[in-house]
């Protein structure tokens, strides 16, 4: 992540009081939150990273590759200023590559929840 990037990163954590993302502290403290209220904080975290990242003007691949583990496209979108067609058209290749490189390594997706989401966007 380039310094701007991680300076917007460590102000979202700042500004919602939370412990830095993918830290010792961070797991522990989800932790203590049931499945539901983890999947809210970890879903405000990157939109609002999205969101500070955009302001910013800095590029937005590594941020949206790290929110596609939780965020459906139609909250990359969103989040972004677009559709959720424009935002898979732009990064859904590089998101591809990313969870086969994360199959071949090992680090498992949770892609059944976030099919799910994207089916209960798609029915709202």
């Amino acid at each position: 992540m380039d310094e701007i990037s991680e300076k917007c990163a460590r102000l979202v954590e700042r500004e919602l009081d939370l412990p830095r993302v993918n830290t010792k502290e961070w797991g522990e403290w989800l932790g203590t939150l049931t499945a539901g209220e983890q999947l809210k904080a970890e879903t405000a975290v990157h939109v609002t990273r999205l969101r500070v990242l955009r302001a910013a003007r800095v590029d937005l691949e590594r941020a949206v590759l790290a929110a596609r583990k939780v965020l459906t496209w139609q909250q990359i979108g969103d989040a972004c200023g677009m559709t959720r067609s424009a935002a898979h058209d732009r990064w859904g290749a590089a998101a591809r590559r990313q969870a086969q490189t994360d199959e071949a390594t090992g680090h498992v997706l949770d892609w059944a929840l976030i099919k799910a989401a994207e089916r209960a966007d798609q029915e709202r």
